[in-house]
């Protein structure tokens, strides 16, 4: 048998199907230098863009879980539940008891706070009180909830959220730029 003339076969069709042919016109693609070019483009332009989303996820950091809202002593007195099964109890006498509750304490004696703390979590009763007033920063008018635990004095703050019907208490727990959030939503009485 004689091999002369006979040209091998490329296991890939030469010639880019119609469909591919087409996506790669779009995509600026139209021969041989045009396409190592289109590669070149994506291989050193896919790092760069993720590069860029990671540093931009790092800047932008969760908010508020909702709009600030004014609640009334009244609105805040309740059991404040979060994700983790903890519990704050305000009572409408000005005093808490807490149960693993979750929170961004400070130690007013070594100005620590429990930010490197793995489980920012609290267990104990004291006292809270609230205010109202419009953010440094400008915007509605917001409650702030303070609680501090009786013997030993640790404390936090909770900024109001969401809807007279459906608020929230949240704080950041630790450095904000980390994004940690706790976050405790008002039980219904039954």
């Amino acid at each position: 048998m004689s091999t002369a003339g006979h040209r091998p076969t490329a296991p890939w069709s030469p010639v880019p199907h119609r469909r591919l042919g087409k996506w790669l016109a779009i995509g600026g693609c139209t021969g041989a230098l045009g396409c190592a070019a289109l590669a070149v483009l994506a291989t050193v332009l896919a790092p760069v863009l993720l590069v860029a989303l990671i540093a931009l996820g790092r800047l932008w950091v969760p908010g508020a879980p909702g709009d600030a809202v004014v609640l009334t002593d009244a609105e805040l007195a309740g059991v404040w539940t979060d994700e983790r099964g903890g519990s704050l109890v305000l009572a409408g006498d000005g005093t808490f008891s807490a149960s693993s509750a979750c929170g961004d304490y400070s130690d007013p004696e070594s100005g620590a706070g429990s930010g490197s703390d793995p489980t920012p979590v609290r267990t104990g009763t004291g006292t809270w009180d609230t205010d109202s007033d419009t953010p440094i920063g400008g915007g509605p008018p917001q409650s702030t909830v303070r609680i501090a635990f009786g013997p030993d004095e640790a404390s936090t703050q909770y900024e109001a959220t969401g809807t007279t019907a459906a608020p929230t208490l949240w704080t950041y727990i630790g450095d904000p730029d980390h994004g940690e959030r706790c976050i405790l939503k008002k039980q219904r009485a039954r």
